[in-house]
Formats: structure tokens, C-alpha cells, sequence
């Protein structure tokens, strides 16, 4: 089982966002390769290496990514 990409956003209120001066505004996380859950063990389980070929790419864990962000529309 993988989660690789997730996405959450949160939307203000039109009446908070008026009060604020603003149309609209939007507060969102975005996280990239966040869980694995594998019975194979290893460097990276959903890969099959070997050596001496260079087939051993990608043999590494993806780099976890967490992105924050804030939208304002005026």
C-alpha cells in the first residue's frame, strides 16, 4: 500500500475573507510519497535490484515533500 500524493485545502468563508478585505482566500498542504507499507524489505521494496547491472536505478526512497501555500484572491 502507497500514499504517494496528498492534497488538502481549506477555503475561508466569504464573510471572514469580506471582513479581511479580500474576495477569497485559501490555505492548502500538499505532501508527495508520505507512507509505504510493504512486506518487502530493502532500500526501496517496490523495486527488484541486482548487482552488477545498471538496472539498479531508482533503488533509493523518493524524497518526502511537503508544500505549504496561501491563495488570495483580491
Amino acid at each position: 500500500f502507497e500514499l504517494t500524493n496528498v492534497t488538502l485545502s481549506y477555503d475561508l468563508p466569504t464573510k471572514a475573507c469580506s471582513a479581511m478585505g479580500v474576495k477569497g482566500l485559501k490555505v492548502y498542504c500538499s505532501g508527495d510519497n508520505m507512507l509505504m507499507f510493504a512486506s518487502r524489505v530493502g532500500m526501496f521494496p517496490r523495486t527488484h535490484t541486482y548487482s552488477g547491472s545498471d538496472g539498479n536505478s531508482n533503488v533509493y526512497q523518493p524524497a518526502r515533500t511537503l508544500s505549504f501555500g496561501l491563495k488570495l484572491n483580491f
